[in-house]
């Protein structure tokens, strides 16, 4: 399974999550209303999330519905608030950035690579370079990264960006890191984010490859570079990113990569969230009177606890 195959995956399998997800929600607000038996008494309708009379278990599915809804909307909160602060980052870095056609050498390797997309150089000492932008992605790499590779490695640096900013991965990273961040309660998203980023690195290498026909230069940059200090915006995608070195010197050395898209036990714990989330929808809130109705309002909470540990856990 390719790069590309994959994200067409993830975003299906997240699109299932987020119906279930909204289909949740709107279950939850529908069931805190007053039944018609109750409409002279607006304030029994609030027994559903907040029981004060009747059965506990007949509410308690109303309890994991809003613990999912505090937790995913807990989690976008979190993860716009740290993507902010980065992209702060990125913009302080930028002072000073110029084109990098501005710069002679630096211009003659865009030209004999024969570049579409812009380049800007950024003048900081690290050794960096990546892909930013959503609609029209640009290249930036940085003085300390030009001054330090050759021209042939840092040609083939500048089309492994190429192939990022043709494919538009920039916005397909911050989608797959977003779905896999919120829902939670599907960790197979996790696995298959991590096999995308993985997977889009190795074929902008192979790109780079069958442009230069040689393995040497963008091998010999990536040993130069190691991990350098990519921006942890999710909508840049950065030439060294720590977790896909090991993967993209194995598949530059043997010329294939085997990769998992997901694990056996993540799939199994993606089919546990999917049926709760279904018995959710499917059930009535406040009518868990059957030993099955019992059953899984009592272990509903704590299903999205081990949900939440088990992506967690994926995610180190």
């Amino acid at each position: 399974m390719n790069a590309g195959r994959a994200f067409s995956l993830l975003v299906g399998l997240a699109m299932l999550g987020l119906v279930l997800f909204v289909a949740a929600t709107i279950r939850l607000a529908l069931g805190a209303l007053p039944g018609d038996v109750h409409v002279h008494k607006a304030a029994d309708g609030l027994c559903v999330i907040v029981p004060t009379h009747g059965d506990f278990f007949a509410h308690s599915l109303s309890y994991g519905s809003a613990i999912l809804l505090l937790v995913v909307s807990a989690l976008a909160a979190r993860y716009v608030g740290q993507q902010t602060k980065a992209l702060r980052s990125l913009k302080k870095a930028m002072v000073g950035a110029v084109s990098g056609k501005s710069v002679p050498r630096l211009k003659k390797v865009i030209a004999d690579a024969s570049l579409r997309n812009e380049v800007i150089l950024l003048p900081a000492a690290e050794r960096v370079a990546f892909t930013a932008g959503l609609w029209r992605p640009r290249i930036f790499v940085s003085a300390g990264l030009v001054d330090g590779l050759n021209d042939q490695q840092l040609e083939a640096v500048l089309l492994h960006e190429e192939h990022h900013a043709q494919r538009r991965d920039p916005f397909r990273a911050l989608v797959a890191r977003s779905l896999a961040m919120t829902l939670f309660f599907l960790p197979i998203l996790r696995d298959m984010s991590r096999y995308y980023h993985i997977g889009k690195e190795i074929e902008a290498d192979a790109a780079a490859v069958r442009q230069q026909r040689s393995r040497a230069h963008i091998a010999s940059a990536l040993c130069a570079l190691g991990a350098s200090n990519a921006p942890g915006f999710a909508g840049a995608v950065g030439f060294g990113e720590a977790s896909s070195i090991q993967a993209r010197i194995d598949a530059l050395r043997t010329g294939h990569w085997h990769g998992k898209p997901f694990l056996l036990s993540t799939l199994l714990w993606s089919v546990i969230g999917v049926a709760v989330m279904t018995a959710l929808v499917a059930h009535p809130v406040t009518g868990a009177q059957e030993w099955w109705g019992r059953a899984l309002s009592l272990t509903a909470c704590p299903i999205w606890l081990l949900l939440y540990r088990v992506s967690r856990s994926r995610s180190s």
